[in-house]
């Protein structure tokens, strides 16, 4: 698997084409094609031509590389999701257990008062 740091680096214009193998250049095409950036931007970015892009993205691997990308993205958000929504349940299982202490509290005050009233009238 390519480093994800390469389209960080190739967004920052350090990188050259012709420093790249296939495999990373179509992971580069691939990634920044994903964001939105045009085959203009990618190949001022590569110090490339644009019609090396349009062959990079053309080629069948930078089709599965962007859907490897895909993919992580979506694992991904469904990790993330899933971390929400157990942050939620634990925030309010948290919650649910001040107020039962809370409860707990105002019956043990009810049986305190109700003891010594009882002892009050005994008295």
């Amino acid at each position: 698997m390519p480093d994800d740091h390469l389209i960080t680096a190739a967004q920052a214009g350090q990188l050259h084409i012709r420093n790249l193998t296939t495999e990373d250049r179509c992971w580069v095409v691939a990634g920044l094609t994903a964001r939105g950036t045009t085959a203009d931007d990618i190949a001022r970015m590569l110090r490339c031509s644009i019609r090396l892009v349009k062959q990079i993205r053309a080629h069948p691997m930078t089709a599965v590389m962007r859907y490897a990308q895909n993919i992580a993205v979506e694992v991904e958000t469904i990790e993330s999701r899933a971390k929400a929504g157990e942050k939620a349940r634990d925030f309010e299982l948290e919650q649910a257990r001040r107020e039962a202490a809370r409860y707990k509290k105002q019956r043990d005050d009810l049986i305190d008062q109700l003891a010594a009233q009882r002892q009050t009238e005994r008295g």
